[in-house]
């Protein structure tokens, strides 16, 4: 069963997601923390994070979720900061989706399956967030969702018309791995068809 931690230093918040947790049949609850280090302190990692942007002490934003990503949590933002930087940064920092704080259970419920499906693992991002991606995918400069190095070495293989599974065998990573990060590099430059990331690898420069 998918482990579940939340992180959020409004007591009536983490209390309100951890019940939609505790309640769900599909995941157990590992825990709730006001804080990341407050998480990192009890010593287990959690298969998914709720995260919120802001936190009142220690690491947040996308220091926060760099730090999550790199011990092994998958990380999902749940918070009211609907700043069009506030949802570039975390995703570009590694995190697979942002949910706004107004948004009903079933959204809620309906992300975590889309970011933990075993697989097919997606990203998800609240419709109402949908034109800020948009813009930031056609933007330029520091607005623009960058891709990781891993994610660039994904690109370049893809343009090289290598499949998946071929794609998992040259970097060693399993091909859900692969696609996880497909997934990141089509929310990031909003090309969905390979031929397009083929392109997009073109005009970048990146073959």
């Amino acid at each position: 069963m998918t482990t579940v931690a939340v992180i959020d230093d409004h007591p009536i918040v983490r209390e309100g997601l951890a019940q939609v947790i505790s309640e769900s049949q599909d995941y157990e609850l590992q825990g709730k923390f006001d804080s990341v280090d407050a998480y990192l302190q009890a010593g287990r990692i959690a298969d998914l994070v709720l995260l919120d942007f802001h936190l009142s002490s220690g690491p947040m934003g996308p220091e926060a979720v760099s730090i999550l990503v790199g011990i092994g949590s998958l990380v999902l933002m749940v918070s009211a900061d609907i700043e069009r930087s506030s949802v570039v940064e975390t995703l570009a920092a590694g995190a697979r989706g942002y949910v706004t704080k107004h948004a009903p259970v079933d959204e809620l419920l309906g992300a975590i399956r889309v970011v933990t499906d075993p697989t097919n693992p997606g990203t998800y991002v609240s419709p109402t967030l949908a034109s800020v991606l948009l813009e930031a995918a056609r933007g330029t400069g520091h607005d623009r969702l960058e891709l990781t190095d891993r994610e660039k070495e994904v690109l370049v293989l893809v343009a090289e018309g290598e499949r998946d599974q071929d794609i998992a065998e040259l970097l060693h990573i399993s091909v859900g791995t692969v696609r996880s990060h497909l997934d990141h590099i089509r929310t990031k430059t909003g090309q969905r068809r390979r031929a397009d990331l083929t392109r997009y690898a073109i005009d970048e420069n990146l073959t």
